[in-house]
């Protein structure tokens, strides 16, 4: 996941083009993390995709400071909603922000094998 995190940061713009989905997509495809492209339209649906077809997990964060690095963010709210990867330097999806969207937000997903390096030790900031 970091070498998603990775490849969206470098392809970041200064500004959103309100197309954080198919960047986030593009990412974990690039990286390997997803076998397939997701196929889902609006960002505010990439969750239950990432869980069902990925094998993702939705863990227990609200925070979106505390999601582990390299976790996927997922938001609701108006339109399409907004999705973004978590970095050491802030979050990134078609753009790179020190902050986190102002959405409600929906969930943090990582891979199981996120889950499974760091079991015993919780999930934390250091993956």
């Amino acid at each position: 996941m970091q070498a998603a995190a990775k490849i969206a940061n470098a392809r970041a713009r200064k500004h959103s083009r309100r197309l954080c989905w198919r960047a986030v997509k593009n990412a974990l495809v690039k990286a390997k993390v997803v076998s397939s492209r997701p196929s889902t339209r609006y960002a505010k649906q990439a969750g239950r995709e990432l869980q069902r077809k990925y094998a993702f997990k939705k863990i227990p964060v609200k925070n979106p400071y505390k999601a582990p690095l390299g976790a996927i963010l997922v938001y609701g709210g108006r339109g399409a909603g907004h999705v973004e990867i978590r970095t050491r330097k802030g979050f990134v999806s078609d753009f790179a922000n020190p902050r986190p969207s102002k959405r409600p937000l929906i969930g943090v997903y990582v891979t199981p094998k996120m889950m499974a390096s760091h079991r015993g030790k919780g999930v934390k900031r250091s993956i």
